[in-house]
């Protein structure tokens, strides 16, 4: 078995800094829901304490940034590339879904799964640990981030992905508006 290098064409496309940045900014998020110690007795610097306290913060802003520079710069040189381009917002919306759905669901079923189970272990009321039909049903349709209620629901995190799958929603604005 080889190993072939990416092509030049494939290397000159792909902004490999953009990358960098990400992987910074999702070890910023890591480190401040982990909670790396950021006190004097830690052994960091003032200065890497400071950014690894408010990096989580910072990084998810990162984030969003890059993921809304990337969605557009791939359309962007597609429309530069073909002279009548027009997007086809189907196959756009079908190719996010595609991507974040299965495993956005595998992720909520298994900490169902995993609460019902530790429940069970513990001698708990498993069905105390089962979220309400409405938490559910806002998590499956991605609309749990329009709710105080369900924004936090059955995991923390997942707001993140409801709140990107409305940017997609709102990108052909921004299309538009360009």
């Amino acid at each position: 078995m080889s190993f072939k290098a990416p092509t030049q064409t494939v290397q000159a496309s792909r902004f490999w800094i953009l990358d960098i940045i990400r992987g910074l900014a999702i070890l910023a998020v890591v480190c401040f829901h982990v909670g790396v110690p950021t006190d004097a007795q830690s052994g960091f610097s003032n200065i890497w304490s400071k950014w690894l306290a408010y990096g989580g913060t910072l990084g998810v802003s990162i984030f969003f940034v890059l993921s809304g520079f990337s969605i557009h710069l791939s359309q962007a040189r597609k429309a530069l590339g073909e002279k009548n381009y027009r997007l086809d917002w189907g196959k756009f919306f079908r190719r996010r879904l595609t991507r974040l759905y299965p495993a956005y669901l595998g992720a909520i079923f298994l900490a169902i799964t995993i609460n019902f189970i530790w429940a069970l272990i513990r001698d708990r009321n498993p069905f105390a640990y089962v979220p309400t039909i409405w938490d559910f049903l806002s998590h499956l349709l991605l609309i749990h981030t329009l709710s105080p209620e369900t924004f936090f629901g059955i995991i923390p995190a997942l707001w993140f992905i409801g709140v990107q799958v409305h940017i997609y929603l709102l990108y052909p604005i921004f299309w538009w508006l360009c």
